[in-house]
């Protein structure tokens, strides 16, 4: 089966946005919100947040790199991964 209908059959988004610190300088929830428009994005976490973590605990920031965590993300299938900072620096080059 393709996977963009596995991902649809069980309700989960081609994309999954992981956040806790809402309202940075680099606001990056609002391009988000903007990508949300037009694909769905399953969010966790605090901010933009549409979906919600079978363990609650993982709500919690420090369990982070919990391998519970870590199983819920392997439900992905990545082609493509970007990675929104905190900060808006001028001078990096990635």
């Amino acid at each position: 089966m393709c996977f963009h209908r596995r991902f649809r059959k069980e309700g989960l988004a081609p994309i999954v946005y992981l956040q806790s610190h809402c309202d940075v300088a680099s606001d990056r929830d609002r391009y988000v919100y903007r990508l949300m428009r037009n694909i769905s994005v399953d969010s966790y976490g605090a901010c933009l947040n549409n979906k919600q973590f079978d363990d609650p605990d993982l709500m919690n920031t420090e369990k982070m790199s919990d391998a519970k965590l870590y199983d819920l993300l392997g439900t992905f299938v990545a082609v493509f991964f970007f990675s929104l900072r905190n900060l808006v620096v001028l001078s990096e080059v990635a």
